[in-house]
């Protein structure tokens, strides 16, 4: 199960998760892909070493060291560099997060990081579901919060954001041309061809995980882009 966007800042209730392999990543934790670090965890019961569907949080240990030798073999190891600058931000995350505790910020010394970051991606999803709420559903679609995780409270706060192109190649005659295209060349935004997610290319995949003068292009851009729409259209 890949749990690389299964982090309490963007899952409402994301742990415990069933007794897969799970995978995570550092570049969805905090932000630093660069990085390159990820780790997973192994139940007993994937490899039949123990009952039931929840794990009970014991590790299958012969199993993990197969995908660690795996690991070692085929990518030589994990460069110490690496390792060296996920721990320095791994302590200095738990760091802040115990003086986000004792300032209230948190109900747990665990908690301070994830829920200023769920903060910030709610208040982004709530400008996107405006800007999509207004007169373009005919011709820009997004997919609902609640649709990523199966959740129907509407509290997901997914890191990326699933928007698909509508008439666009009728309305203004554009042929073949794709979304991402559409929206590169119209619209100056960058983003993922939903051909790569098993998807056709109406579809794009935009990123929330973004600085905030960055977010705030983004805004800008799409309204530019629906205005624009519209300019055309009309």
């Amino acid at each position: 199960t890949s749990s690389l966007s299964s982090f309490p800042k963007e899952e409402a209730g994301a742990f415990p998760r069933p007794a897969d392999i799970k995978l995570f990543t550092l570049t969805k934790l905090t932000g630093h892909a660069g990085s390159r670090i990820g780790w997973a965890f192994v139940p007993k019961s994937v490899n039949g070493n123990g009952g039931g569907g929840g794990g009970g949080g014991a590790a299958d240990v012969s199993l993990a060291s197969l995908m660690r030798e795996y690991v070692d073999v085929v990518g030589h190891g994990v460069p110490h560099e690496s390792q060296l600058r996920a721990s320095f931000i791994l302590r200095h995350l738990v760091t802040t997060n115990a003086i986000a505790a004792e300032n209230g910020v948190g109900a747990t010394a665990g908690d301070g990081f994830f829920s200023w970051a769920r903060g910030v991606l709610e208040g982004r999803w709530r400008v996107i579901e405006e800007l999509f709420s207004s007169s373009h559903q005919d011709r820009f679609e997004m997919v609902d919060r609640r649709e990523y995780h199966g959740s129907s409270d509407g509290k997901e706060t997914p890191p990326y954001l699933w928007m698909r192109c509508l008439r666009y190649r009728t309305d203004l005659g554009l042929g073949e041309t794709s979304c991402l295209e559409f929206l590169r060349d119209e619209g100056r935004i960058e983003g993922r061809d939903g051909v790569l997610y098993g998807g056709d290319d109406s579809w794009v995949r935009l990123s929330l995980l973004i600085r905030p003068s960055e977010f705030q292009i983004l805004v800008e851009r799409l309204a530019a882009l629906m205005a624009l729409d519209d300019a055309l259209i009309n």
